[in-house]
Order: C-alpha cells, then structure tokens, then sequence
C-alpha cells in the first residue's frame, strides 16, 4: 500500500485518494490500440486504472510511425496489440491486462465490452463507432467517444437516452475528416490525454457535458461545447 502512495503521490492534489481507489477497481475497455488508443492506454495505465481491456486487429505500418505512441521502426508489421500489452506491463505492473486480438463488429461488441466501468472508442471507422455506441448504450454502459483530424478533435459522454455518434453521422459518411487532413503527432497525443480526463471525470461523477460534443481546435487553442439535441428530428 505504502509502495502504491508512493506511485501516485503526484496525482493526490488533484486525483483524491479516494478516486485512486476508485480507478484502482475499475474496468476500463479500449477499442482500437492505435493513435488515439495509444496515447489513452498510456495515459489510464499511468494513473493506475485496475483492469484494462485492449480491443485490435491491426499491425503496425511505416506510416504510423508520425504519430501513434506504440510504433517504433523495429514494430513495423509487429501486431498493435501485442506493443500495447508490453508497454502497458513495463509502465505499470499493477495494471490487468485483457487482450482480444480481434476486428471489432456488432456480434462481438457486446461480449468486448461486458463489465466495464467505461468504454473508449479510439477506432477510425465510422460504423464501428456507431455499433458500439448503439451496444454500449444498451448496456448502460458510460462512452467516451473521440475522434481526430488534422488540428482538430472532438470527444463526448454518450450515455442510455443521450447519444451523440449517431446524431455526429447522420448524413451516412464512411470516413472522417483525418482521410483529408491527416494527423500530426500532437493531435492524438492532446485530444487522447483529453479522453482519459473525460473518462475519469465519468468514474468520479464530477462534472461534464452530455447532450453534445466537445471541439478542439488546435489552431485557436480552444475548446468549445457543441448540443447535438437539435439534430435529433433531421
């Protein structure tokens, strides 16, 4: 226990002792071991979440090495997954690890995602997304939904009665705006430590915004509030 205060002593003015135990017990489900999902998986094994489970399919290519934390040149071709897994046991060998080597579908998602406290979607398809908002919301399940684009971001809590992604993708688009703009390194690095806070915030009961979206524009360092309510009769 002592050993543990120590690890996390430098959270305690902000992270209570309290909301460290909080995380400590708490079950947090990543699909996509990626750009977003790299930065997110540092970020809840450093603040000593109890159990995580790591959801990907993919490997790693020459192209990712720009930007998503787990890629270096000797992982090229190596599985996303199985680089999440060893960073997470080398940063913190306190943290479970579950991990399911698997592309992410509407049959699966329900079995992925059971018994967990909060989901994190750090995935790039737009239908995936919308599968497991629709699963996670029928599960009562808390989801932090996240997504990147150039020097932009956007996150959100889609909570039971109060969805967000499908109301974001409505008019049916396959891809987001990062298959035109790209991603620097610093989006996901940025707008994914903004998602562990998020997630976080929804453990903790702490205050946030549900109904809508948060923005981020890098360019202008600001974040603002988006209602999606209105869209709800398009």
């Amino acid at each position: 226990m002592l050993a543990l205060q120590e690890r996390y002593k430098r959270n305690y003015r902000t992270i209570s002792l309290e909301q460290q135990q909080i995380l400590a017990q708490s079950t947090i489900t990543v699909i996509g071991c990626g750009g977003l999902g790299g930065f997110i998986i540092e970020g809840l094994a450093r603040s000593g979440v109890g159990k995580v489970r790591l959801v990907d399919f993919d490997t790693f290519d020459v192209s990712n090495l720009n930007r998503q934390l787990f890629s270096t040149e000797a992982a090229v071709g190596a599985s996303k997954l199985e680089q999440a897994v060893a960073r997470v046991r080398v940063v913190n060998s306190t943290v479970q690890i579950d991990a399911v080597e698997i592309r992410a579908d509407l049959d699966n998602l329900p079995e992925l995602v059971k018994g967990s406290s909060v989901v994190i979607d750090a995935v790039d398809s737009i239908e995936v997304k919308i599968w497991l908002e629709q699963v996670c919301n029928k599960m009562n399940i808390p989801l932090i939904y996240g997504a990147i684009g150039g020097n932009c971001g956007q996150m959100a809590v889609s909570l039971p009665g109060m969805p967000v992604v499908s109301m974001l993708y409505q008019s049916g688009q396959k891809h987001g705006i990062e298959k035109e703009l790209g991603n620097p390194y610093y989006t996901p690095c940025i707008i994914g430590g903004m998602m562990v806070k998020l997630a976080f915030d929804v453990l903790f009961d702490a205050d946030y915004e549900t109904g809508g979206f948060y923005f981020i524009d890098l360019d202008s360092y600001m974040i603002n509030f988006i209602s999606t309510k209105g869209d709800e009769s398009q």
